[in-house]
């Protein structure tokens, strides 16, 4: 695990002493990422910057790599480093940081579309006096940076910048409103700061020292075939064959070379398909499987029991309770960078913690399963919609039929159809808000409202198909979610391992199957469970219901309702948005609801205005 922080300063006016002092603040606010730091200086002859390279490593020396003529700070893995070595014909032991000097070295930036895994890094060619800064193709590992009248600044994660770089002090109102009124951890664009920016996942960052010019694009572009297509048995066995084949060498990337290994083990499919993988890939290997439980019920630990059982992992069962939420809650925000959305990554940070008392320093997660495979329930109405709308009536029935493998109803079908396309039409305007969420708005002030209502927001794409929904969610929407992994794995120094989320031979060939696939007979993600047949038992295989990082929210939330009130009452809120008067009001009524927004808003309010004073 690394921490990265570079700062390029507009002029020559400012000392170097001054340059010094960013970097150590910055790097204090990476520190958990890794306490051995190194950063070197860069003054270019032609140019009137100076150039500031920074890392901080869990590794005993952390290294800024240099051929001479070129700098890099990496963080990560590259997974495909023997194919390019290949390409290139290069015949020595290299590092990945060594490799990707040679790539560079003989393809230029244009090299850079070659590189897969889970990656951050800011690279430097003193010769044509440019910094580049590049993440990984989905998302992995996060970049944030910032722009002023005096510095251009790059780190790992935004409060570096937000605490070191004078002029990026600020906070988005809009995206604060947002938050709080719809919490969609997936949708909402999690840019809480108004002059800092995040890096899009394959995107590279290039800044000119002698220019001046900064410019942004794109350096990978994931292809995807958007059509429904005709089921066939013989084509979907040879497409689960695959699935499983490419799968498979992308978790040994993460195993190889070692003996033991830590995985977050919820009992559904995707953790259980990467625990079953591995236990069958090496007999030797000593897995130990983490899962969340609380005080309220067995929720997920049945079914994580039998894949504990096959693979004979040593099982250690984090307990979660909602005082340790009261009481962390702090911390957690502190080091996401952004409130927590829910209880559930809550449950994430602490059993990212457990893992790191038992000694890991890396752990297996099943994150980008859902969006890769259209596990998610919304795609199921998104699929029943595309076989209407082809005029499939064969398929769209034998849909129909099966809806209990998907817990449905066609009732609640229609329903959500009709929610959806209503939504379509108005989207999240003033209107529509005020439909659902009226409740909410009135303990929001009325100028953040405004605010809100009046700011242009940015719409999205059309979508017809349910492979354009998988593009989005896995293009646009995963990276938020990956986020959370990663920065609690971080807290503790630790690397999160994403096979579903960094495996670009997968994911290029799953977006090439047509939609026909991805939801069979009322089965989500029926490519992969195809695939796991043998693999997986079929009480986890076949199972519809799946909870992920299960929390009990209703009774926790209960159980901590005095210390969120309390909270809401004493907590400053500096930018004036939260209507607090009328929440502590209406507290009993408001908490009693049956609205099921009710809840989540009031705990989204106390975790933004508990996220809100750790800054300063």
């Amino acid at each position: 695990m690394k921490g990265l922080f570079t700062v390029i300063t507009a002029n020559n006016s400012i000392q170097t002493s001054s340059i010094e002092a960013i970097i150590q603040q910055g790097l204090s606010h990476l520190v958990h990422r890794g306490r051995h730091k190194q950063y070197s200086f860069f003054t270019p002859v032609s140019t009137d910057t100076i150039l500031a390279i920074a890392i901080c490593s869990s590794e005993e020396q952390a290294n800024i790599h240099n051929d001479e003529r070129n700098y890099i700070a990496f963080d990560g893995k590259l997974h495909n480093t023997d194919a390019i070595k290949e390409k290139l014909q290069i015949h020595t032991i290299l590092s990945d940081a060594e490799l990707i000097f040679q790539v560079y070295n003989q393809l230029g930036e244009k090299g850079f579309s070659l590189l897969e895994g889970y990656f951050s890094f800011i690279f430097y060619d003193s010769h044509q006096q440019t910094l580049y800064a590049l993440r990984d193709p989905f998302g992995n590992r996060p970049l944030f940076y910032c722009q002023t009248d005096h510095y251009i600044a790059i780190a790992s994660e935004a409060r570096a910048l937000y605490q070191s770089i004078a002029g990026v002090q600020g906070f988005d109102k809009s995206a604060i409103v947002d938050y709080l009124l719809w919490g969609n951890i997936a949708q909402h664009p999690q840019h809480f700061f108004s002059n800092i920016q995040t890096l899009q996942p394959a995107h590279q960052l290039a800044y000119s020292l002698q220019n001046k010019t900064l410019n942004i694009q794109p350096y990978y572009t994931l292809a995807y075939r958007s059509c429904l297509g005709r089921f066939d048995s013989y084509k979907a066995n040879e497409v689960a064959v695959t699935v499983k084949q490419l799968l498979v060498r992308g978790i040994e990337n993460h195993i190889s070379g070692r003996k033991n290994i830590a995985i977050g083990l919820s009992g559904g499919l995707d953790s259980s398909s990467l625990a079953c993988c591995m236990a069958n890939m090496d007999k030797d290997i000593n897995i130990t499987a983490f899962t969340v439980v609380n005080e309220f019920n067995e929720a997920e630990s049945i079914f994580a029991e039998k894949i504990v059982t096959k693979t004979k992992a040593k099982w250690i069962k984090v307990l979660c309770t909602s005082q340790q939420l009261l009481k962390e809650l702090e911390t957690i925000n502190y080091y996401q960078n952004i409130p927590i959305f829910n209880t559930s990554s809550f449950a994430q940070y602490k059993l990212m913690e457990s893992a790191s008392q038992q000694g890991f320093t890396s752990i297996i997660d099943g994150q980008g399963s859902d969006e890769l495979f259209a596990g998610y329930i919304m795609y199921f109405y998104r699929f029943i919609h595309e076989l209407s709308s082809e005029f499939m009536c064969k398929e769209w029935l034998q849909e129909c039929k099966h809806l209990s493998n998907a817990h449905l109803t066609c009732k609640q079908v229609l329903f959500e159809s009709l929610k959806y396309n209503l939504k379509q039409q108005i989207g999240q305007t003033k209107a529509y808000t005020c439909i659902s969420r009226k409740p909410l708005l009135l303990a929001l002030n009325e100028e953040a409202k405004q605010s809100y209502f009046h700011q242009k927001k940015p719409g999205k794409a059309y979508k017809e198909t349910l492979n354009d929904y998988l593009y989005e969610s896995y293009t646009q929407d995963l990276p938020h979610i990956l986020r959370w992994g990663e920065h609690s794995a971080a807290r503790f120094g630790m690397d999160c391992l994403m096979p579903f989320a960094d495996n670009k031979a997968l994911t290029e060939f799953v977006f090439s199957v047509p939609s026909i696939y991805k939801i069979h007979k009322g089965y989500a993600k029926f490519l992969l469970r195809s695939a796991m047949n043998d693999i997986v038992p079929d009480e986890i295989r076949l199972r519809t219901q799946k909870l992920g990082f299960y929390t009990p929210e209703d009774q926790w939330l209960l159980q901590i309702s005095n210390g969120m009130k309390q909270g809401i009452e004493g907590l400053p809120d500096p930018e004036d948005i939260i209507k607090k008067s009328f929440i502590i009001e209406h507290w009993d009524t408001l908490f009693s609801s049956t609205n099921q927004h009710l809840k989540g808003f009031l705990f989204r309010c106390f975790s933004y205005l508990v996220w809100r004073n750790t800054w300063t």
